[in-house]
């Protein structure tokens, strides 16, 4: 997503860090206003508010919360290459499930390689399991998966989270808007192939909110997915920065409980 650019996720970062816009620019009046603005416009691309005011502190949404948490992941991820690589340079294989390497690594490959210009990185998409197993025998550097799918001798270090939205056409929910989903009688969908942990959830979180789901096409990433709901009618469930780049016109985001778990 372009609003998440590294110098606006550095300026959250800061302002996160100090409580207000003035500690972070240091009392600077024009990078006072630059930091307004680029909070602004990180609001603006997540819709969501990331600071609420309390006196003259500005403390973290949880929205807020969740973006910090990520954030300072994904800077930690330059320390994990150059301890990976020594410091110096050389190549960086990243391994990863196709959601991690277009969603997690590739938003953020400015403030990776930005910050490690003597290194050529590579990007292997491949299953969980092949990835650890990868790392093990020394095939990659680096893999981004699951906490729960780390085995032993590997050791894990949190970078951060994937968050899921279910994604209904608006043509499906009646009156277009996502208080409709508690109407629709069948729920046509498209989902990931297998019966991997995201879609058994998918599937109890439907059975919590007593939505009735049928499963009309299976697909084996989501970029099959985020393209077959543009030409039929079914309704998916997606990481969240990609349906954020959905049409607000033709598909509504619906939070239901017990998606955040």
């Amino acid at each position: 997503m372009s609003g998440l650019s590294f110098e606006r996720l550095q300026t959250f970062c800061a302002v996160a860090e100090t409580g207000s816009i003035v500690g972070a620019a240091q009392g600077d009046a024009t990078r006072q206003s630059q930091f307004s603005r680029q909070i602004k416009e990180l609001e603006e691309a997540i819709e969501e508010k990331l600071f609420k005011r309390e006196g003259k502190k500005l403390l973290l949404t949880e929205t807020g919360r969740k973006l910090a948490l990520a954030t300072q992941g994904y800077f930690g991820v330059i320390t994990e290459i150059r301890t990976a690589a020594g410091g110096e340079s050389g190549e960086i294989r990243f391994g990863g499930s196709e959601s991690v390497i277009r969603w997690i690594v590739i938003p953020n490959l400015n403030a990776i390689t930005t910050g490690n210009p003597g290194f050529r990185f590579e990007l292997h998409k491949m299953r969980t399991q092949e990835a650890v197993q990868q790392v093990k025998e020394g095939q990659l550097e680096m893999a981004i998966v699951r906490s729960d799918a780390v085995e032993e001798p590997l050791i894990g270090e949190p970078i951060g989270s994937l968050d899921f939205s279910w994604v209904v056409p608006r043509t499906l929910l009646p009156g277009k808007s996502q208080e409709g989903i508690r109407l629709v009688k069948e729920l046509p969908m498209v989902l990931l192939t297998g019966d991997g942990k995201l879609m058994t959830g998918v599937k109890a979180v439907a059975a919590q909110n007593q939505v009735n789901i049928s499963i009309k096409l299976l697909a084996d990433n989501f970029s099959l997915i985020a393209e077959a709901i543009q030409n039929c009618r079914y309704a998916t469930v997606l990481p969240t920065p990609a349906a954020a780049n959905l049409s607000k016109e033709r598909f509504a985001i619906i939070n239901l409980p017990g998606m955040e778990n």
